[in-house]
């Protein structure tokens, strides 16, 4: 007896063989960098959320202009930016697995991104408590 939904072949391989083959490379390339995009965007949830709370903590909820200090359009900025992080480590990760193997580039890209969200983070802070806390760092 048939099934309903007939199977699409290619080759000898079906259509679900194929995904199935398909996320188990995807799974195979993230995993080494699997750290690397945790760590990041961890750092980017905690800019924004710092962020936040610095322009909250300036204008309270509602601009001198009656607008919303947060609304869509500034908070798209950080779905922009962890996408543009996310694109950069995966280049610089598969240019360090083929061109380049003996040279660290995903750990260096991930080391600039983390230095910028941590400057982003501790400005946030300082313009909230009035304390300078990169000078500590």
């Amino acid at each position: 007896m048939q099934s309903a939904h007939p199977k699409l072949y290619m080759g000898n391989l079906s259509l679900s063989s194929l995904l199935a083959n398909f996320l188990l490379f995807l799974i195979a390339f993230l995993l080494p960098i699997e750290p690397i995009l945790v760590a990041t965007g961890a750092l980017v949830l905690f800019d924004f959320i710092t962020g936040c709370w610095k322009s909250i903590s300036a204008n309270g909820w509602r601009k001198p202009n009656g607008e919303l200090t947060l609304n869509s359009r500034t908070m798209s900025h950080t779905i922009t930016k962890s996408v543009l992080y996310i694109i950069a480590i995966l280049t610089f990760h598969l240019t360090e697995l083929y061109l380049v193997p003996e040279f660290p580039l995903t750990r260096i890209i991930a080391g600039f991104i983390g230095v910028t969200e941590l400057k982003s983070i501790s400005e946030n802070i300082s313009s909230v408590l009035k304390v300078n806390i990169w000078k500590y760092v």
